[in-house]
Formats: structure tokens, sequence, C-alpha cells
């Protein structure tokens, strides 16, 4: 759980974070704007698919769903753009304008939680879970009712195999907001990579009592609970 910090703590705080903010956009905007990284096989990582079908396909451990965030407000959408629907060149070029022009802004607010989130979003797609984590514990710190960067969060944590963490991220989500997507991947977490069977399946039956749960969702559940 996140801790709040004094004004005065922030203050201090702000300094510092700007500097490493500054020096992992340099470092990113290398990675991307350099051809080499396309020659080397460094694509931008495709957007995550819906694990529903590799459950069936040849019985594989089914993982959270990472493609969309919970739905909660208008600012809340958060579906990953496919890098696959782009030429990797552009897409790349247009990744590092765009990491470009949210670090003169941070400079300028440092406290900004929709330019952290974007910011974490980019290091997501580009595959560097541990920047993204980095972004979006800011993004938290700074907004902590920020539904979208807490469900990324708990999405970075489960692809650098931190369970334990992603599982409290998607807990302390439940908190501010219960939504379907969520209930979903905390009972995947408690099923398939903490051995709590139990604590999973009250998790799939509370989301079958949603009645803003969508229909694919709620397949989802009802196939886990068999």
């Amino acid at each position: 759980m996140m801790r709040d910090i004094s004004p005065a703590g922030k203050f201090l705080y702000l300094p510092v974070f700007t500097g490493l903010a500054v020096m992992l956009a340099v470092s990113l905007y290398g990675l991307f704007a350099s051809p080499r990284h396309g020659e080397a096989g460094g694509s931008l990582e495709p957007s995550i698919r819906r694990p529903a079908a590799s459950r069936d396909q040849g019985g594989t451990t089914p993982m959270p769903d990472m493609t969309t965030a919970p739905q909660k407000g208008p600012d809340s959408t958060a579906r990953m753009p496919d890098a696959a629907s782009a030429s990797p060149p552009d897409l790349m070029q247009e990744q590092a304008d765009e990491m470009a022009a949210l670090m003169r802004t941070l400079r300028d607010n440092p406290n900004d939680a929709d330019n952290l989130y974007k910011i974490a979003e980019i290091f997501v797609r580009a595959g560097d879970q541990a920047r993204a984590e980095i972004f979006l514990n800011r993004a938290i710190l700074s907004r902590p009712a920020d539904v979208r960067a807490r469900f990324m969060l708990g999405n970075v944590l489960f692809k650098q195999n931190k369970m334990q963490e992603a599982a409290a991220a998607y807990e302390e989500l439940l908190k501010i907001s219960e939504d379907a997507e969520t209930l979903y991947n905390l009972a995947v977490l408690r099923k398939y990579h903490l051995n709590d069977k139990a604590g999973a399946e009250t998790l799939l039956r509370r989301l079958l009592t949603l009645n803003d749960a969508p229909p694919e969702t709620l397949e989802k559940a009802r196939k886990e609970l068999q």
C-alpha cells in the first residue's frame, strides 16, 4: 500500500524524481530512434491478447487480462495501442517524439498523473516493465484514486513475476472501484500462481454478481468455476 508523504517531503523529492525521469526519457529516446533497435529484432511489443482461448487450446495456464483497464469514469479508458497496426520504424519515431513532449511537460509539473501514466504506457509497449513500474508508482502517489494506473501496475508487476505484489495492487484497486476485469485478474493470480483456489472462487462468484460486467469476462469466470 502506497504511503502518502508530507508536502515538504514532496518538494524535496521532486528534483530527484525529475532528474531520474529525464535520464530515463533520454535512454528511451535513444532506444526508439536508433536504427539498430529494429534490426536487432527489438520492435515494440504488440498489445497483449485476451487469454480466454489459451486455456482451451492446449490447457495452458491463463494469464490476467491485460488488454483493457477498468472502465470507470470519463478518463479511465486505457486500451493499449496495437503496435502491429503500424510499421515499426514509424511507430518507434512516433513514440520517441511523444516521450520527448511528455518529458518537457513533466519538467514543469512533475506531479502530473496523466503524463506519468502515459510515460509508463510507452515503457510497457517497449517491454521495459521495471521502468514502467517506477512511473506508475509515481502516478499513484500523485493521484491515489487513479484506476488506470493501479490496473496497469498490477499487470506490470505480474509480467515481472512479482505475483504477491501484483495481487496487492489489484486488491488496492478493488478498494477504490469494484470491476469485473480486476476481479478476474486477481482470481487468476490466486488460483494459478498463489495456490489459493478458495480465494479465487470467491472472487469469481463476486464477479458474477456485477451488473455491468462485460459478457466475455462473465463467460471466462464461469469457465474457471467449472
